[in-house]
C-alpha cells in the first residue's frame, strides 16, 4: 500500500507526464517506481530529521515545548523531502503553464 509520498509522486506524474504514466502503468512498473520513490522520500525525511535534531536538539523544559520543537523540525523535514520528490516534475508543470498562457 502506498503512503503519502508515493501517492504524491503518482499524482504528479499523472498530471505532469500523462503519457509516461500510461506507459509505466501499461508495462507494469508504475507501482514499483511509486514504492521506490516513497521509500526514498521517507528515508530522506528520516535522515533530515535526525540531522536537524543533532543541529537543534530538543530543548530542556516543559514537554509541550519539546513536542512543538520536534513537530516544527518534522514539518520542515517533510517539506524538504516533498520538494525533492516533486522537483523532477517542476519542468513539466512550468512547460504546461507556459503553453496554457500562449494559448489563452
Amino acid at each position: 500500500m502506498l503512503g503519502r509520498y508515493g501517492r504524491m509522486w503518482l499524482d504528479a506524474l499523472k498530471r505532469s507526464a500523462p503519457e509516461a504514466h500510461r506507459t509505466l502503468k501499461h508495462d507494469g512498473t508504475l507501482m514499483t517506481l511509486a514504492q521506490e520513490n516513497e521509500q526514498m522520500a521517507e528515508s530522506e525525511e528520516e535522515q533530515l530529521l535526525s540531522d536537524m535534531l543533532q543541529q537543534s536538539p530538543l530543548p530542556d523544559g516543559p514537554p509541550l515545548a519539546r513536542v512543538e520543537h520536534f513537530a516544527s523540525l518534522q514539518r520542515r523535514a517533510q517539506e524538504i523531502a516533498q520538494s525533492h520528490l516533486l522537483e523532477p516534475f517542476a519542468a513539466f508543470d512550468a512547460q504546461a503553464l507556459s503553453e496554457d498562457e500562449t494559448t489563452a
